[in-house]
């Protein structure tokens, strides 16, 4: 069994973030790979090693705690426009450029809790500090009992997610959305237009596409059409 403090626990820490889709903007890892042609079809086989690979070499010289807010900061807070032409596409507070370091840095136990920040943001606007988060209903005070009523929350929180992730509640999809939406003239011609610029499978039919990918590939084929 993995703890937070064994000697693969990094290795674990960096599958986690692929395998999630956190690491690399939200590429998904269990993309099917039959759908697509040529060489776009072996980079989605060799993805998941590739990118493990290579975080694991990038920030293995950090301690794990580090060197996962590192790979959530480098490839969640910041956008793939933001690294290529210096623009902000989304803000989150405490996150920009300036002041992240200081958060990454902060030692462990300042940041259980997210302590540091609670002290900046108490220390500026109570009011806005007792405010419930998105994040299991905590706030972000550090007065003594909003931090004990958020720890007694962040464990039930805890709990309520490791009992989700052991039962997986089954998707109810409208199958006959998804059946018309594969009979329409217009979703032919989209999927078409993917594979004549050589994106997806000549012999992939729109039935052999997963629910779960049939609107995105109508969505570029759409883009496709429009900037032809």
């Amino acid at each position: 069994m993995q703890t937070l403090f064994s000697p693969t626990r990094d290795r674990a820490i960096v599958k986690k973030l692929v395998n999630s889709g956190l690491a690399g903007w939200g590429f998904d890892p269990n993309l099917t790979s039959f759908m697509f042609a040529g060489e776009y079809r072996e980079i989605c086989l060799r993805y998941k090693e590739y990118l493990f690979e290579y975080l694991l070499r990038k920030y293995r010289e950090n301690n794990r705690f580090k060197m996962a807010d590192m790979i959530f900061y480098e490839y969640s807070v910041r956008s793939p426009r933001e690294m290529s032409c210096g623009f902000v596409k989304r803000y989150a507070p405490l996150l920009d450029r300036q002041i992240v370091p200081f958060g990454i840095n902060t030692d462990k136990r300042k940041r259980f809790l997210s302590v540091s920040y609670r002290n900046i943001i108490t220390a500026l606007n109570k009011n806005i500090a007792r405010l419930k988060t998105s994040k299991a209903d905590t706030s972000l005070s550090s007065e003594l009992n909003y931090v004990i009523n958020d720890m007694r929350k962040f464990f039930l929180y805890l709990i309520g997610a490791k009992l989700k992730r052991s039962y997986k509640q089954p998707q109810k999809q409208n199958v006959a959305v998804f059946k018309l939406s594969r009979r329409m003239k217009e979703t032919h011609a989209y999927i078409n237009s993917l594979k004549e610029i050589g994106l997806l499978n000549c012999q992939l039919s729109n039935d052999d596409i997963p629910d779960g990918y049939l609107g995105r590939l109508i969505t570029i084929g759409k883009l496709i059409e429009r900037v032809r």
